[in-house]
């Protein structure tokens, strides 16, 4: 009865593989949000604090009302004020969104338009993922492994089963089959 040990924990160790990519998937996706407001042509520039470990990976929202021929910067800083990207709208006739992708971390956002004449309010929602790079390429890994330990021990549980199923069936066949005896 070893195969059902192995079949169970196979399942367990699955079901941890599994979990753990799900909480991964989990902290990756981009929930936190940043929100930065232009009044055109007062207020031209904003920016904010992102902070440490925040994703490579940026989902922008622009809502634009009034004028709608603006011209948008939208720069991204790490800790050391170092320009790592951004993003240029010119002559935005409309609402967009999308995704930027940095080369590294961002610390910090700046947006500034440089219409000086426009009547406009721009809304910028930025959505980015909060997450320590450590924990998740442990979660990974964890879960990596587990995964495949649970289907070795399910792949061993299964061929044990099969293996025992088989020999019983030999046997059957052997206990059936029996040689005509000879009588005198």
């Amino acid at each position: 009865m070893k195969y059902k040990l192995f079949i169970s924990l196979g399942f367990v160790f699955l079901a941890l593989g599994l979990f753990s990519s799900l909480y991964v998937s989990y902290l990756a996706s981009p929930s936190t949000r940043t929100t930065l407001h232009i009044s055109l042509p007062d207020h031209n520039i904003n920016g904010s604090l992102l902070g440490h470990n925040i994703a490579e990976k940026v989902y922008y929202n622009i809502s634009i009302s009034g004028d709608r021929h603006v011209n948008l910067n939208i720069s991204f800083y790490d800790d050391k004020d170092v320009l790592i990207g951004g993003l240029y709208l010119e002559d935005a006739s409309r609402n967009s969104s999308g995704w930027i992708i940095l080369p590294e971390s961002p610390y910090k956002v700046q947006a500034e338009s440089t219409c000086a004449t426009c009547r406009s309010t721009l809304d910028i929602s930025l959505y980015y993922a909060r997450f320590d790079r450590n924990v998740t390429d442990v979660l990974t890994l964890f879960g990596m492994f587990t995964s495949i330990l649970g289907m070795s021990l399910l792949t061993g549980g299964l061929y044990e089963y099969l293996a025992k199923k088989k020999l019983e069936q030999k046997q059957n066949t052997q206990e059936n089959t029996t040689e005509p005896g000879y009588t005198y």
